[in-house]
């Protein structure tokens, strides 16, 4: 009678991989102390986990809308806002400009 039992849990599929490529994954796993299997298989998980899928994608493309929508709402008020600083600023300017000229020559004619 044959034995039914797998070996592994998994089942075996094997990979064929440039041998640069396969160098730099042995590498890795060496440094992280990983097995060039465990490396491959996490490296592989994290492909899918860093690519969004098409509701992810969906979802980012409706929350940009929103914000650019709430951008263009309040622009104008900080327009405003910016323009009303800069004239104060100009303003105060002016004005400690036209105090420090009538000082000095206040000054002169003493």
């Amino acid at each position: 009678m044959p034995d039914t039992k797998q070996k592994y849990r998994y089942p075996i599929y094997g990979l064929r991989l440039p041998p640069a490529l396969k160098e730099r994954v042995a590498d890795a796993a060496r440094d992280a102390n990983r097995s060039l299997h465990s490396e491959i298989l996490l490296r592989l998980d994290q492909s899918f986990e860093a690519t969004p899928s098409r509701d992810q994608l969906g979802s980012l493309r409706e929350q940009v809308d929103r914000l650019s929508k709430l951008v263009d709402a309040i622009e104008p008020a900080l327009r405003s806002r910016d323009d009303s600083t800069n004239r104060g600023t100009t303003q105060r300017r002016q004005t400690k400009s036209t105090s420090t000229r009538k000082g000095r020559s206040g000054s002169a004619t003493q």
